[in-house]
């Protein structure tokens, strides 16, 4: 084992560095507690580069944000609407969650956001005050709470990799980290640990996600014994892949729009079964962002997009082309929506844009309980690593919403339980176990890069679990996990930090992996972002229940749980098919 080990200490150790990590740090901060951040790449860091997360991924002309109290586009909002309720709110989350929305979290998140929002208006500066959104998505948020994070006592360790949580007595103690640089290990011991890690967007081969997300927050927390929820809904969205990754929505789905593959072949309408017309595909799809079978037609654009690349016609880039060239196009947005993708490569209205369908963010994950914390006493999450306020479908902007509003209830809670009380220690052999596992992999001088095998991998999830989805191709994938995972993976060239890194990443991504094909294979229906051409009907009576999974021993354990008990008794006759909701 190397000799090389830091160890430092710290009330609350925060781990990630986007809107929900770096609100849950200022508030452990201003709660009295003594707080560390700890963060994979570069801290601050906007669009591609490594360190601020998907929150600056910048990879859209706007984004929205759920804020009760300004007035609303969406959701159940005509156009000159009054301002967001907070019962308004809830009810929109309860009615696109579909049954899956644990409805206490929801409840906080409808009757705090205004409290928690209302200071990024002063932080951020750009949020739009008659609008839903600010530009470039989350990046007023990043350059605001990075901004407001520096005039803390928070203490910033950029490229720092967190492994693994270090429990003792059935509570944190501690984490282990690798720098990404050098290579050390550093033990921090501390009291509470604040997972912001993003979601699991980077198992996958197509993602507008940032690169950092690869799922370390809930394996993390797996390994540590905490319970999973709603970790099988996505949220799927097509998105430009080249010259520059962006995610995009549902504006382009206008007349005289051509969408085809790289023989030039007009494709979707060879994938309609009867009783579809393109023309339906078309209106249904332009009416919400993520892909849903919640309609009956809109589902075929994304199948068939899937379907048309496995079959080998997309080009040289994985791409197919969406065309809007031709001068009879109306785009009503054109003049902020062309200075954005004009200025990111993407000139739409000159030349087709090339895309495919991409993971957008994790709809489930750690499920946490009103104060934000796991069910591992000291274990807290936000963001996209959190799950139970958001179901098998979310409203629009509410996962930068619950960034915000669950990191700082977490970091306020966290700092309560730990700021000046005394904390047991990690034992020496809850370190060593952890210790041991980083040795193993540093250790590895032979077979292929980590970062080879992670594009082996993604490129199985994508395409045995993103949209087309039945049992022979969840059994590939799960077949394929394992085999990667106890093949490959045990056999690498790790020879540099970087390397180990990327092999300490494959390790999360292999996990996360697994608990997500075993959940879709055990979810026998389709529901929200969830689609199962074998199952493609929702089915209430007998899977109107969450699939919770925890850790059992060396394997995962599944259980199903109402969560909801008054759904599908409460959902309106119309289920948002008639509105824009996301």
């Amino acid at each position: 084992m190397s000799d090389d080990i830091d160890t430092i200490r710290t009330d609350v150790l925060v781990v990630g560095a986007g809107g929900a990590a770096c609100r849950a740090a200022i508030e452990a901060s201003w709660g009295g507690a003594s707080v560390i951040l700890a963060v994979k790449g570069t801290f601050g860091a906007i669009g591609a580069i490594r360190g601020a997360g998907s929150t600056a991924g910048g990879v859209s002309d706007r984004g929205g944000i759920q804020f009760p109290g300004m007035p609303g586009i969406q959701g159940f909002d005509p156009k000159g609407a009054p301002p967001h309720k907070p019962d308004q709110d809830f009810a929109n989350i309860v009615q696109c969650g579909l049954g899956m929305t644990d409805k206490k979290l929801a409840r906080i998140m409808a009757d705090r956001a205004y409290g928690i929002m209302t200071p990024l208006v002063e932080w951020s500066g750009e949020i739009f005050p008659r609008q839903w959104g600010m530009k470039s998505h989350g990046v007023p948020i990043i350059f605001g709470l990075t901004r407001i994070l520096r005039k803390t006592g928070v203490e910033v360790m950029e490229q720092t990799m967190v492994v693994d949580v270090i429990l003792e007595d059935g509570r944190v103690a501690g984490a282990v980290a690798v720098n990404e640089q050098t290579g050390k290990t550093i033990i921090i011991e501390c009291g509470a640990v604040f997972l912001g890690t993003g979601g699991m967007a980077g198992l996958f081969k197509h993602t507008t996600a940032a690169p950092e997300c690869t799922g370390d927050g809930h394996a993390m927390a797996y390994r540590a014994g905490a319970e999973m929820i709603n970790i099988e809904f996505k949220q799927i969205f097509p998105g430009t892949i080249y010259p520059t990754i962006n995610h995009f929505s549902a504006w382009w789905f206008v007349p005289h729009v051509k969408i085809y593959n790289s023989e030039g072949e007009e494709f979707i309408e060879k994938y309609l079964p009867d009783g579809i017309t393109l023309d339906m595909v078309y209106k249904q799809r332009g009416k919400h962002g993520p892909f849903s079978v919640r309609d009956s037609a809109s589902r075929y654009f994304d199948l068939a997009t899937v379907m048309e690349t496995k079959a080998g016609r997309a080009n040289k880039h994985g791409a197919l082309y969406i065309d809007l060239t031709d001068p009879r196009v109306k785009d009503p947005l054109k003049q902020a929506r062309g200075e954005y993708f004009y200025y990111r490569g993407i000139r739409y209205l000159e030349e087709p844009m090339e895309y495919n369908i991409c993971f957008h963010c994790s709809n489930g994950g750690i499920y946490v309980d009103e104060n934000a914390e796991s069910t591992v006493p000291g274990l807290y999450a936000g963001g996209e690593t959190a799950g139970g306020m958001h179901g098998a479908n979310r409203m629009a902007g509410h996962m930068l919403g619950a960034s915000q509003i669950f990191g700082a209830i977490g970091g306020r809670h966290a700092a309560g339980t730990t700021a000046g009380r005394s904390k047991p220690a990690p034992s020496a052999a809850s370190v060593k176990a952890a210790l041991d596992m980083v040795e193993e992999l540093r250790s590895m001088n032979n077979g292929a890069k980590p970062l080879a095998v992670a594009t082996d991998f993604k490129q199985l999830t994508w395409n045995n679990l993103l949209v087309h989805i039945n049992q022979e191709l969840i059994e590939e994938a799960i077949g394929g996990i394992a085999d990667l995972a106890s093949g490959e993976a045990r056999n690498m060239d790790v020879e540099t930090p970087k390397d180990l890194v990327q092999a300490l990443e494959l390790r999360n991504m292999l996990c996360g992996g697994e608990l997500v094909a075993k959940a879709t294979e055990m979810r026998k229906e389709s529901r929200g972002d969830l689609f199962r051409i074998d199952y493609p009907d929702r089915d209430d009576v007998n899977w109107n229940r969450v699939i919770v999974v925890n850790r059992d021993g060396d394997a995962p354990k599944f259980e199903t749980r109402v969560i909801d008990p008054d759904w599908p008794a409460s959902e309106r006759a119309e289920d948002m098919g008639a509105v824009r909701w996301g």
